[in-house]
C-alpha cells in the first residue's frame, strides 16, 4: 500500500498540484483612481508623473527567459492626455497596419459592471540576443469610459504562452474597483 502512495504523490507532485499559488495583495493608485488585487510576487511601476496615471505590474523572471515577461497594466487615460485622448485613439494605434502585428475585431466585455470593448493585438519582439523567446508579443486589453476619460486593463504575454496562466489577469480585472479617477 505504502508504494501506491508514495506513486500517487510523487505523480499529484509532478503534475504540479502542489504547487503554491500565488498570493494576492490589495494594492490603490489614489491619482489613477482603483483598487485591485495583484500578485504579490509581481514588481509594481508605476507611471512616471509626466505620464498618465497608471502601474505596470511584472511576473517574476522565468528561467530561461531573461528579457520577456508576462506583464499586466491598468492605465487610466484622463479627457484631453497627451498620448491618447480617446478609446478611439487607443485602439487606433493598435490597429493600423505595420509588418508583423496584426489584431483581432473588437469584442464587448464588461469591468466592474462597466460597458467595456476588448481589444487582442499582437507585436513582434525586438530580433536581438538579448530576447529569448524569438517570435511576438500578444496583449489583450479591456478599454472602457470612466471619470471623464477611460482606463485601460492589459496583460501582454510572450506568444505561445497560455492564455491567462493561473488565472491572474481575470482575478485582477474581477477585483478591480474604480474610483473617482485623476483626484
Amino acid at each position: 500500500m505504502r508504494r501506491y502512495c508514495f506513486v500517487a504523490l510523487a505523480a499529484a507532485a509532478a503534475s504540479g498540484c502542489f504547487m503554491k499559488k500565488p498570493d494576492f495583495i490589495a494594492y490603490t493608485h489614489e491619482k489613477a483612481g482603483f483598487a485591485v488585487e495583484i500578485p504579490s510576487a509581481w514588481t509594481v511601476i508605476e507611471n512616471r508623473p509626466e505620464f498618465n496615471p497608471g502601474v505596470q505590474l511584472l511576473a517574476p523572471p522565468v528561467k530561461g527567459r531573461r528579457a520577456v515577461r508576462r506583464s499586466m497594466t491598468v492605465d487610466f487615460y484622463p479627457a484631453g492626455d497627451k498620448q491618447y485622448s480617446s478609446i478611439e485613439d487607443f485602439i487606433s494605434a493598435r490597429t493600423r497596419s505595420l509588418p508583423g502585428y496584426s489584431y483581432e475585431e473588437l469584442k464587448s466585455a464588461t469591468v466592474a459592471g462597466i460597458p467595456a470593448k476588448e481589444l487582442a493585438w499582437r507585436k513582434p519582439l525586438p530580433q536581438s540576443p538579448e530576447f529569448s523567446p524569438k517570435g511576438a508579443m500578444v496583449t489583450r486589453a479591456l478599454l472602457f469610459s470612466y471619470g471623464g476619460g477611460f482606463y485601460v486593463l492589459a496583460d501582454a504575454t510572450a506568444e505561445g504562452d497560455p492564455e491567462d496562466a493561473g488565472g491572474l489577469f481575470a482575478r485582477l480585472v474581477k477585483s478591480f474597483k474604480p474610483a473617482q479617477a485623476g483626484r
